[in-house]
């Protein structure tokens, strides 16, 4: 990221900043480092809705955190938890690089989406709009007193991009 890490990490510990910043998630409750909302996807014919809660881990002088959650979709009844652990190193005074681990597990309806690596792939290009939003976010802060601007979500577009992505893999196109 084309940022100081120092301003790129108050960035990334901002909670409901970092929401604005996801695709389909938007926070009902905020408490210190710790969420409570919602996160909206869907997957081919699946639509889930997950309600649940998170918190942030930090680790201020290494630049480093960890932001475990878990949830549940009310209609599938299929829960989802996993840690996103994120790490960031100074290039330059300039420049930032933010190491970006997940780990996941999915339980429930949803899962038979996992095991054919799709949902992989759709959680590698959900990470990927996510870093874009932040990039623009962190090119354009939100005025004083304005509200943070909701990530727009297509999940049809990211669908297919995801499915054509996959089709180019396996006919070696690249991808």
């Amino acid at each position: 990221m084309p940022f100081p890490a120092a301003e790129v990490w108050a960035f990334m510990v901002d909670l409901p900043a970092l929401a604005s910043c996801l695709p389909g998630a938007s926070i009902e409750e905020h408490e210190g480092d710790r969420v409570k909302g919602k996160i909206a996807i869907k997957f081919g014919p699946m639509a889930a809705a997950f309600n649940g809660a998170a918190r942030l881990e930090r680790d201020d002088a290494a630049m480093r955190a960890v932001f475990r959650g878990a949830g549940q979709d009310s209609l599938s009844q299929s829960r989802a938890n996993g840690d996103i652990t994120y790490r960031l190193e100074a290039l330059s005074p300039t420049e930032t690089q933010v190491h970006v681990n997940l780990l996941y597990s999915l339980q429930g309806p949803l899962a038979q989406f996992s095991r054919s690596g799709l949902v992989q792939d759709f959680v590698r290009r959900m990470i990927a709009d996510f870093g874009n939003n932040v990039t623009a976010r962190l090119r354009q802060p939100a005025g004083v007193g304005e509200a943070p601007v909701q990530a727009s979500f297509n999940p049809t577009a990211m669908f297919f991009s995801v499915l054509w992505a996959r089709i180019k893999r396996w006919f070696g196109l690249g991808g």
